[in-house]
C-alpha cells in the first residue's frame, strides 16, 4: 500500500514500543473478540465460557488457548451449536447496566462502517435493529460517552500486541478536505522483515492553520507521547518541527 506524503509530512520515524502493562478489563474485551465463536462472555471482571458454564483462569494467553483446545470444550461448542441449548448467562450481565455488549458491539461496527453515530437518531434505522436483534439502541449520546473510547483504547491495545516489540515507522500526511478544514493522518507500521506487515492508522488530527507547527505538536502530543523517549530516528521533510 502506497502513502502520498504531503509537503509538511515527517517521513519516518522510527520507534520502540515497550510493553505495556494492559488493564484486565481491555485483556478479556481482547481475549473476547480474538476467539470469537467459541461462546466467551465478560463482565469485565472475568472470562465466562458459556458451552462449558465455566470461568477459566485468563492472566496469560496460553491459558485461554489451553481450555479452548481441550476436547471437553470442543465437545460443548458442537452440542451448544446444534442443539441450541439454553445457555446459563452471567448474573453480572443482568444486573450491571453500565456496560452492555450488544451496545459496545453496535458502535464498534458502525465505526468500523464509518457511519456517523448520529444516524443511530434515525427512527426507522432503529426500529429495524430492534425488530431483527430483539435489543433496545441506545441513544447516541450514551454511545458516545460509555463506548466509543473503549472501541479506541481497544483498537490501540490491538495494534500494540500486533506490533510487540518491533521496530516501527511512523509516517504524518496532512491535507485539506473538500470543506477547508486541515487534517492529518498519523500512520504507524511494523519493521519486522520476517512478516507480512500491515500498516494502522493511529491517530487523525484537525488544525486551524497548514504549518510545520501544527504537525509537529500533533505528533510530539499525539503518537510521540504513547512512546516518549524511544523515538531513535526522527527524519523531516521541509519543515522545521522542533
Amino acid at each position: 500500500m502506497k502513502y502520498h506524503l504531503g509537503l509538511w509530512a515527517i517521513r519516518a520515524v522510527i520507534v520502540v514500543i515497550p510493553k505495556v502493562k494492559v488493564s484486565q478489563e481491555t485483556k478479556l474485551q481482547l481475549y473476547q473478540r480474538e476467539f470469537e465463536g467459541e461462546m466467551i462472555s465478560t463482565n469485565n471482571e472475568i472470562l465466562y465460557f458459556r458451552a462449558c458454564e465455566k470461568t477459566v483462569g485468563c492472566e496469560k494467553r496460553f491459558q485461554v488457548l489451553q481450555h479452548l483446545n481441550t476436547n471437553i470444550h470442543k465437545e460443548n461448542i458442537k452440542i451448544k451449536s446444534t442443539k441450541s441449548a439454553p445457555v446459563q448467562k452471567l448474573l453480572s450481565e443482568f444486573s450491571n447496566n453500565i456496560f452492555s455488549q450488544f451496545s459496545f458491539d453496535l458502535c464498534e461496527a458502525f465505526l468500523a462502517a464509518d457511519i456517523p453515530l448520529w444516524k443511530l437518531t434515525n427512527p426507522t434505522l432503529r426500529n429495524f435493529i430492534e425488530k431483527y436483534t430483539q435489543c433496545k439502541v441506545p441513544d447516541e449520546s450514551t454511545v458516545r460517552k460509555n463506548y466509543v473510547k473503549q472501541c479506541y483504547d481497544l483498537t490501540i491495545e490491538s495494534i500494540r500486541d500486533k506490533i510487540q516489540d518491533n521496530f516501527v515507522w511512523v509516517s504524518i500526511d496532512e491535507t485539506q478536505d473538500c470543506e477547508g478544514r486541515f487534517v492529518a493522518n498519523c500512520i504507524v507500521e511494523s519493521l519486522n522483515k520476517n512478516e507480512q506487515n500491515t500498516p494502522y492508522l493511529l491517530a487523525v488530527g484537525r488544525f486551524e492553520t497548514k504549518n510545520s507547527s501544527s504537525v509537529s505538536e500533533f505528533f510530539k502530543g499525539r503518537p510521540k507521547n504513547r512512546w516518549k523517549d524511544n523515538v531513535m530516528e526522527d527524519l523531516k521533510d521541509l519543515g522545521i518541527y522542533n
